[in-house]
């Protein structure tokens, strides 16, 4: 199976400095349930810098187009599977734009939009953000909104309590979010975020999250840590199976330089779910224990390839509490030209 996706771009303006980035990247996920899935990707971007006498003193366009196939060992449970991917086999594609501009050095305007499909769904999402530093450049606070529309067949599910659960073919939801980065000393960043989102089809979601990173030049390295809380909890409706749900998820990892172009990043990830069942109340929990590794190479211009390159390769072994596990592995290249 291959694609080839062109994509193009140009700027407009005067004194303008421009690089451009190409990446590919080829990804595998493999579930103790025999769920498997393939995706391959590729990546463009151009930055740009001063736009004349604008205000603009820098800004970068992406696009980022995918394709995955996913297979399923089992759909005699999946309904969705049966009536449109009989075979078990189902190929998910998707393109994201993204664009971002930094103006009078302190203010940053981002917006972008994503679709992907798999030819009988799909979803659509844009999303909008405004960044601002203050004091002295040491203080940013961000405020973002988004909106996504999934489009999907309409179907019936026989929940456990015997009643019918109607799928609607539409389910819209909007999202804001605050957030700010304080750097705190030359060595230490830290921030925090608000989001709140409202679904069609949920109760509405609103989530914490603190996160700090504290940077050991000694070592040249860093620690990061992260913690956030997820309440979606509230009177739930027969547009859906899942209940009422509360979270929380705790991140740390280490970041390394091993040699001059050479990182690695090794992580630890809690995920624990409750969810107060739709049907019959009933307290189910539910968690994971996530584990990543990553490492980011550095390729001088004609040391292998004639422009400079960066070659990554990252994996995730999950385990969750149902006994399922996963492994998840991904490569690519970047090149600046």
């Amino acid at each position: 199976m291959r694609r080839i996706i062109v994509t193009g771009a140009f700027v407009v303006g005067s004194n303008v400095g421009m690089g451009h980035e190409m990446g590919q990247r080829l990804g595998s996920y493999q579930g103790s349930d025999g769920e498997s899935r393939v995706a391959g990707g590729l990546t463009g971007a151009i930055e740009a810098g001063a736009y004349g006498d604008s205000g603009v003193t820098s800004a970068s366009y992406t696009i980022d187009a995918s394709l995955e196939s996913i297979r399923y060992k089992d759909i005699s449970k999946n309904d969705y599977m049966l009536e449109f991917f009989p075979s078990g086999l189902k190929e998910q594609q998707s393109v994201s734009i993204g664009t971002s501009h930094t103006i009078s050095k302190i203010n940053d305007l981002r917006a972008g939009g994503t679709y992907s499909t798999d030819s009988i769904s799909d979803s659509k999402s844009w999303n909008l953000g405004l960044g601002r530093w203050w004091f002295q450049d040491s203080f940013q606070t961000n405020i973002d909104v988004s909106q996504t529309i999934t489009s999907r067949p309409s179907d019936s599910i026989l929940d456990t309590d015997f009643q019918l659960i109607e799928l609607g073919p539409k389910v819209s939801s909007r999202g804001a979010s605050l957030s700010f980065k304080h750097l705190a000393t030359t060595t230490t960043v830290w921030g925090g975020s608000y989001t709140r989102v409202i679904s069609s089809d949920r109760p509405r979601l609103d989530a914490y999250a603190v996160n700090v990173r504290q940077f050991i030049p000694s070592v040249k390295g860093a620690i990061h840590a992260m913690a956030a809380r997820l309440i979606n909890t509230g009177a739930v409706s027969t547009d859906t199976t899942l209940g009422s749900l509360a979270g929380v998820q705790a991140e740390i990892a280490i970041l390394k330089e091993i040699v001059a172009g050479t990182n690695t990043r090794v992580g630890y990830r809690y995920v624990r779910e409750d969810e107060q069942s739709r049907a019959y109340g009933d307290h189910l929990i539910y968690g994971a224990d996530n584990y990543s590794w990553g490492v980011t190479q550095d390729i001088k211009k004609n040391e292998f390839l004639p422009r400079p390159t960066v070659a990554h390769f990252s994996a995730t072994r999950s385990i969750a509490n149902s006994g399922i596990g996963s492994t998840t592995g991904e490569a690519g290249l970047s090149t600046k030209f």
